[in-house]
């Protein structure tokens, strides 16, 4: 039952972990179009 809970845990922490990455990267990647619409 621990194992268990502490894989789910870690699933949950990898996908959390995934989406944060994601957002930054989107966010980087609409700070450079921005730039360049600026410029």
């Amino acid at each position: 039952m621990c194992i268990r809970d502490s894989m789910l845990t870690y699933q949950k922490a990898t996908y959390y972990f995934g989406k944060l990455k994601f957002s930054i990267l989107r966010n980087m990647v609409i700070q450079k179009v921005i730039d360049k619409i600026r410029r």
